[in-house]
């Protein structure tokens, strides 16, 4: 705003490095203006009917007349602040996700944490689910489908069970008598297991989801597949297309054994210590100041990449 009360549009310039940077300085003094300039692009906002209109693209050169917004370096100390608002939101009532320090330990709430996914029912129970029958109703490649379930009380494997894939936490997990083979995908925390020797006779073939045979034979059973209705195997572009259709990012994520971690939140965030708990005397759940560990967004995992 000028000093008679007249606005000024706003233009925000934004510097990006690359690898001839280091520490925010270019490592080649001789071209550090030449790449200062090359790297540096304007967010120009224009006046429409009086208002400040986002700008559509960035721009190479900054409008005329417009305040230019600089890069400000802070003297604050960030730590400090981060800790006051953590002490803040612990004592706000209603505040959600609120800090804790990183070192809390929340491992004696893990079950809690854990206990999660059950039939739809909202009331609260431990286990939240008594018990999951795994049979050929909902376990072969042509009835099956990926079960996330946490916590279970009993997680029973019967004999005409042949292809379990899902994320389970089980108190028992029991394997019945059987006389052929066992094929499971997925991860399965079980507190105790009761397996049949048979079963060992008969052979359990078990991985994770990322194993490459897993890939195949979950896009087989069809519990991979893609949104379009298109065959998984019939790739159109490549993962490195810069230009990809919606369409086919979708299907390339439905296609892919990273889209089942998208259907359990707590194996995404959560360990044996979880990330986020109840601290006692909090009014909500809080998270710790330093995530351990990181949800990171995957466009593709295949065998060979």
């Amino acid at each position: 705003m000028k000093e008679d009360g007249k606005l000024i549009l706003p233009t925000l310039a934004i510097m990006a490095y690359d690898a001839t940077f280091y520490k925010s300085a270019s490592l080649v003094a001789e071209h550090a203006d030449a790449d200062r300039q090359r790297l540096t692009g304007y967010f120009n906002f224009e006046n429409s009917y009086g208002n400040p209109q986002a700008p559509a693209a960035l721009s190479r050169t900054p409008n005329l007349g417009s305040a230019t917004q600089s890069t400000v370096v802070s003297t604050e100390n960030l730590g400090e602040l981060d800790q006051l608002c953590g002490v803040e939101s612990l004592a706000t009532s209603g505040s959600s996700f609120a800090s804790a320090s990183w070192d809390y330990d929340f491992s004696p709430g893990t079950r809690m944490s854990w206990n999660f996914a059950n039939n739809g029912s909202a009331d609260y129970q431990d286990p939240i689910l008594d018990e999951i029958v795994f049979s050929s109703l909902n376990a072969t490649k042509a009835t099956a489908s990926f079960q996330v379930r946490s916590i279970v009380g009993t997680c029973r494997v019967q004999s005409s069970a042949v292809f379990v894939a899902g994320f389970l936490t089980c108190d028992h997990l029991i394997i019945e008598r059987r006389n052929t083979p066992l094929r499971i995908i997925g991860t399965i925390i079980a507190n105790k297991a009761s397996i049949d020797p048979s079963a060992y006779k008969a052979g359990i073939r078990w991985s994770s989801i990322y194993h490459p045979q897993a890939l195949t034979e979950l896009r087989d059973a069809g519990v991979l597949a893609s949104v379009s209705g298109r065959s998984c195997d019939d790739s159109r572009a490549p993962v490195w297309h810069p230009l990809p259709s919606i369409q086919e990012v979708m299907d390339r994520r439905t296609c892919n054994v990273i889209s089942l971690r998208a259907k359990a939140d707590p194996f995404q965030w959560t360990a044996v210590d979880p990330d986020c708990g109840l601290v006692p005397g909090a009014p909500g759940t809080s998270c710790k100041h330093k995530v351990l560990r990181y949800f990171v967004i995957e466009q593709s995992r295949e065998a060979g990449l």
